[in-house]
């Protein structure tokens, strides 16, 4: 039972992950080499353990350590599915009493096509920037995101342009930050545009009292909320929009892989944020 069980699940994860990568790559021009590819070398695995039958030439001690180490590394991922997928506090969240009247809303990029134009993922997080700014007009936006090796234009290009384009915003103040390719980047740089502001404008009192809410996907949220803690933001909330149906095992899956490059990355270089990148000076 165990085996039928086994190769079932085999069979199945040989047919369809193959066909899922052919799915996401005609729904939107991505790169070829990306992390998309995980989904190949997965249905390429099965297949190999069913053809090949590797525990033929692997001595029973070790398929029993083999397997010990891959129960537990699905378990430690099952775990942090649950984390991302758990409700945020009430206190982060952006709809939480005053809370919601944030100085700053931080867009955190999602992606652009070979093409220029933005992924359905990006596309869900700008509608809900669009909505959020109808509510709250007085707020200072920052689109944070970089260019990619094989994107003509820096993703915060695109957001701004986005922003401006639509006709149910009005004098809002956007700045870009078009510099960073990963979320650390992200905050490191808004905290500096934010920095920035603050000594324009003295009056407006020290930086560390900026209130910011970051506007990302619901899956890349708890991240992106710890991670902002980390550099220093003090008053910091979040606002998560839904992923397009079809990327959620793609999203959900890459952020999993997000957090073990974000515990490994921490052990073996300590804090990821120097003192001198904090938001904590006034």
């Amino acid at each position: 039972m165990k085996t039928r069980i086994g190769t079932f699940l085999l069979v199945f994860l040989g047919l369809t992950a193959p066909l899922y990568y052919a799915a996401i790559k005609i729904a939107e021009n991505g790169k070829f080499f990306d992390f998309s590819l995980v989904w190949l070398f997965l249905g390429a695995g099965a297949w190999a353990v069913l053809l090949l039958r590797p525990s033929r030439f692997i001595k029973r001690k070790s398929i029993i350590f083999i397997e010990a180490c891959l129960a537990s590394f699905v378990s430690l991922c099952v775990l942090i599915l649950v984390y991302i997928c758990l409700p945020l506090p009430a206190a982060e969240k952006a709809e939480a009493g005053s809370t919601r009247k944030a100085e700053y809303l931080l867009v955190l990029g999602g992606g652009l096509q070979k093409n220029g134009e933005m992924s359905r993922t990006l596309l869900t997080r700008m509608k809900g920037a669009v909505q959020y700014l109808a509510e709250n007009p007085e707020v200072t936006v920052i689109v944070s995101g970089g260019q990619g090796d094989d994107t003509p234009f820096p993703e915060a290009d695109a957001m701004a342009r986005y922003l401006t384009e639509n006709s149910s915003i009005h004098g809002t103040v956007i700045l870009k930050e078009s510099a960073s390719r990963d979320t650390i980047q992200n905050m490191k740089n808004s905290l500096a545009l934010i920095r920035g502001q603050n000594a324009i404008s003295p009056a407006a009192g020290g930086a560390r009292d900026r209130t910011v809410c970051v506007l990302t996907s619901d899956f890349h949220l708890r991240r992106a909320l710890l991670l902002a803690r980390l550099a220093g933001f003090a008053r910091v909330t979040g606002e998560g929009v839904p992923c397009p149906a079809l990327f959620v095992p793609e999203n959900y899956v890459r952020e999993i892989g997000a957090y073990w490059k974000l515990g490994i990355r921490r052990m073996l270089t300590g804090p990821i944020f120097l003192a001198s990148d904090s938001l904590s000076e006034s």
